[in-house]
């Protein structure tokens, strides 16, 4: 594990557990569920092969902005966690996924490291990374440090390309997972991508138990395959999402 990889233990837990997903072995058990179309999406044949839930990525309990978006995107070519890793290598990729060392998972150039023999890194870096790096720097009238300034979750954590089942398994995953990964973020910014994001609010927003609130602002849609599209309402949110609300 990196040196700089620590997170308090409630953060670790949920990382885990969400990487750990029953409704996701569910479906890949053959059930057929809501999120049955997002997670088939994957055609593995076994563990080794099965990408697993993304719970975020970056130090989520420090960094004080958090991007919220649609779901990962699936890139079968990247060195990313597989259902036989242990979780302590779970840990290690997730929350230091930008942090850099001798051989990072990502660059400074935004570019995964890819399972080749031996390891590199891929040719070009990812444009929404890129994009949420530039919007993090904006905020915060610097430049940002990914993963130590800014982290980024989803509403849905399974991974799939143009978001394939996402709209089916949006309730679940996210009246499932989204109310326990706010309340271990510090960030006092969240940034919301793509009209995915910005219909998650009912699913973390209690006015009668607010006690920490905080601005969410939309943005565009994420897309790896180029930078963020133009908002569709680039005003803050009239919302607020608070890091107080219980658990669904």
């Amino acid at each position: 594990m990196s040196p700089g990889v620590a997170m308090p233990e409630s953060a670790a837990s949920l990382l885990v557990r969400i990487t750990r997903c029953p409704v996701a072995e569910r479906c890949r058990a053959g059930e057929d569920l809501a999120c049955s179309a997002v997670v088939g999406s994957q055609e593995a044949s076994g563990p080794g092969d099965y990408q697993v839930p993304e719970p975020w990525s970056g130090h989520i309990s420090g960094a004080p902005v958090l991007f919220v978006s649609s779901n990962p995107s699936l890139d079968p070519d990247e060195a990313y966690p597989a259902g036989d890793w242990d979780d302590e290598r779970r840990i290690d990729f997730f929350a230091g996924r930008f942090d850099q060392r001798d051989l990072p998972w990502v660059d400074q150039r935004m570019r995964p490291l890819l399972q080749t023999s031996p390891r590199r890194h891929r040719d070009h870096g990812t444009r929404f990374w890129a994009a949420t790096r530039a919007r993090a720097s904006e905020l915060l009238g610097r430049q940002a440090e990914p993963g130590r300034d800014f982290a980024l979750t989803e509403v849905v954590h399974c991974k799939s390309r143009a978001e394939h089942g996402v709209a089916e398994a949006l309730a679940t995953c996210a009246g499932t997972w989204l109310r326990p990964t706010i309340r271990v973020a510090a960030a006092p910014v969240v940034v919301l991508f793509g009209t995915r994001a910005r219909g998650i609010l009912r699913y973390v927003r209690d006015p009668g138990t607010c006690t920490r609130n905080r601005p969410a602002q939309h943005r565009g849609h994420r897309t790896d395959r180029g930078a963020a599209a133009a908002p569709e309402c680039p005003q803050p949110a009239q919302e607020l999402l608070s890091a107080d609300l219980q658990p669904a």
